[in-house]
């Protein structure tokens, strides 16, 4: 893991060149190329990093996403990972930053290229119903509170479509136009810390509003896939503390805290729309 030598368009001065944040990418570690962003973000959280570090690549050859999954990681992406110590959440209530970061990504994305995503609960954002990007977050405890969170997002932005995994989508692939990564990264940047800064002093409500306007497959049949087995019914929406709210068939509301959401068709099967690009 060996700092970017060469000219890079994720340079520290490239990337806080027009940067409104107060907090957030004011100290930041860019490489050319890293086995996952989460992990030197892990070490620094551990060696006591302030609130906000940003570490970013330009490829990631480990990159990883929920439940230990591959994040495909080439050239002509956005990958990186932020410091974060919200000690004003319970560590159940953590995944709430999930949710604000997709936000932020899909606002991000939508100021910039003009293009409209949806949300697919909890971390993913699609475009046209394709995966374009999503979030992970991992926490660190010490004595049952939050010490830190390392937040991690990927986009796909100007991603060859021969180099993304079946079921995904880069802006550019979508396009065929290309786009400033540091333009969309500086956007995001800015959103994380409007929704981090509307989190700490007015709770969640605000951020939940605007999900559940871009919330995909309302209505639809989904599977949720969870630690203790799968759930089917229709996607109602967004509870007042991030669960999903599934009708099961005897009309029953189902509250989820965490899954896997995978579309079913009108016959209960996969959608040959499962997305494979988890993050």
């Amino acid at each position: 893991m060996v700092l970017i030598e060469k000219k890079s368009e994720f340079s520290q001065e490239e990337i806080q060149r027009g940067l409104t944040t107060k907090f957030i990418g004011r100290v930041i570690f860019s490489y050319s190329e890293v086995s996952s962003t989460q992990d030197i973000a892990w070490r620094l959280g551990e060696e006591g990093a302030e609130e906000g570090v940003l570490v970013i690549s330009e490829k990631q050859n480990k990159g990883r996403g929920r439940l230990q999954r591959v994040w495909i990681s080439p050239q002509g992406g956005i990958y990186f990972s932020l410091v974060l110590r919200p000690n004003f959440l319970t560590p159940k209530d953590s995944s709430v930053i999930n949710l604000l970061a997709a936000l932020s990504c899909f606002q991000g994305i939508k100021e910039k290229t003009l293009m409209d995503c949806f949300l697919k609960w909890p971390n993913d954002i699609l475009l046209q119903g394709r995966k374009v990007g999503g979030v992970i977050s991992e926490i660190n405890l010490v004595e049952g509170k939050i010490d830190f969170l390392i937040l991690g997002v990927g986009v796909n932005v100007n991603t060859p479509e021969d180099d993304l995994p079946e079921g995904a989508v880069s802006l550019f692939s979508h396009t065929g136009q290309k786009f400033s990564c540091v333009e969309i990264l500086r956007r995001i940047l800015e959103k994380i810390e409007y929704f981090y800064g509307l989190l700490k002093g007015e709770g969640i409500d605000s951020i939940l509003e605007e999900w559940r306007r871009k919330l995909s497959y309302v209505g639809e049949l989904v599977k949720v896939k969870t630690l203790h087995g799968e759930i089917s019914g229709q996607i109602v929406g967004i509870d007042k503390g991030g669960y999903l709210l599934l009708r099961r068939e005897t009309g029953f509301i189902e509250r989820i805290y965490s899954g896997d959401l995978i579309k079913l068709d009108v016959r209960g099967k996969t959608s040959n729309r499962s997305l494979k690009q988890d993050l």
